[in-house]
């Protein structure tokens, strides 16, 4: 059982958790929550203090041990959570929650195998992935976002997204800048860093963007966690202009966030081994210069394809139709680009 995963059940039945630390002699991470167990042996049914330590590894199901003086309960933690459902009459929900925790928590030799299973393709996930992107300095506490991920702002509406595909980026809203907030998040879904984008009549010194502390934008590519292994991939300028792509062509898009395309964005296409790259930038003067750039730098290594917006307009003004209409007409590029 990894961290989320815990924090996941603990949710469903109403237990209280830590923040993951490490220590005692174990290898392994720990997470204190409050005892599953609590109704039956502490003596007081709504004790939520965290007792209750758990211990999780990859290669075995996650132990517990409550040290509370009237419990001292221990063992598998998926035997003290059937406890406790039976104790509430076995509700469906919660039942439903063992079910999809069994494989991997139960000490049976199927969870055993089941659990191999998964280190192997995390093993060959970790081997297609450039490994200038293993390191975790970059990471941002999930909790940053979370106080801005309840709702999305009338402007996401208004610029054409769906509330589907709100859901499906996780956008936010940061009602205190009047900002409709774009989590940045690398390959594995892990929070890097934000950027808003402001739907006020005067945002601070005319910027439409804010960007929020911590973000490194030269080493990612917003949607980069959308990717997906042997999928064609579509990069666009901006944040809406991939989001809005993505929910006209289905195909997954990336953004550059403003800083060019360097090695480490290179890294990140290649990694996914896409069969064809589509460049879908601004049709101005910039954004044809930038999709030069961007070819220079992807020639040799993978086939790009142009796709152009409407003189003037960029893909994220575009209707579904107009979308379609330029990724059907896009054209293979062989050497320096020839615009129409």
């Amino acid at each position: 059982m990894n961290e989320q995963t815990l924090y996941d059940v603990c949710d469903a039945f109403g237990l209280k958790s830590s923040h993951v630390y490490s220590g005692g002699g174990h290898e392994g991470q720990q997470i204190s929550i409050s005892c599953p167990l609590a109704h039956k042996n502490h003596g007081d049914p709504y004790d939520w203090n965290c007792s209750c330590s758990i211990l999780l590894k990859d290669d075995s199901p996650a132990l517990a041990k409550c040290h509370s003086f009237n419990c001292g309960a221990k063992g598998s933690l998926f035997r003290l959570l059937e406890e406790c459902a039976r104790f509430k009459g076995n509700p469906l929900d919660l039942l439903k929650v063992l079910e999809q925790i069994a494989p991997t928590e139960k000490f049976t030799i199927e969870a055993s195998l089941a659990r191999a299973h998964r280190k192997h393709v995390e093993a060959v996930d970790a081997m297609r992935r450039p490994r200038v992107r293993e390191a975790d300095r970059d990471l941002m506490a999930e909790a940053r976002f979370t106080r801005y991920s309840k709702s999305v702002p009338k402007y996401a509406i208004q610029r054409g997204l769906t509330i589907e595909t709100c859901k499906a980026w996780g956008l936010g809203h940061d009602k205190n800048r009047g900002c409709l907030v774009f989590p940045v998040r690398r390959y594995d879904g892990k929070l890097i860093g934000m950027t808003g984008r402001y739907y006020i009549d005067d945002p601070p010194l005319g910027n439409k963007y804010h960007n929020y502390a911590g973000l490194n934008k030269s080493r990612y590519l917003y949607g980069e966690h959308m990717l997906e292994m042997n999928k064609p991939v579509i990069i666009c300028e901006g944040q809406i202009d991939a989001i809005t792509t993505w929910q006209h062509l289905q195909i997954p898009s990336v953004a550059c966030l403003g800083e060019g395309f360097g090695r480490d964005h290179v890294r990140t296409i290649c990694a996914h081994h896409p069969p064809v790259v589509y460049l879908f930038l601004d049709n101005d003067q910039a954004g044809r210069m930038a999709a030069e750039k961007v070819e220079y730098q992807l020639r040799g290594r993978l086939p790009v394809r142009i796709m152009l917006p409407p003189l003037g307009m960029d893909p994220g003004e575009l209707t579904q139709e107009e979308a379609e209409e330029a990724f059907s007409g896009a054209w293979t590029v062989h050497g320096d680009i020839e615009w129409d």
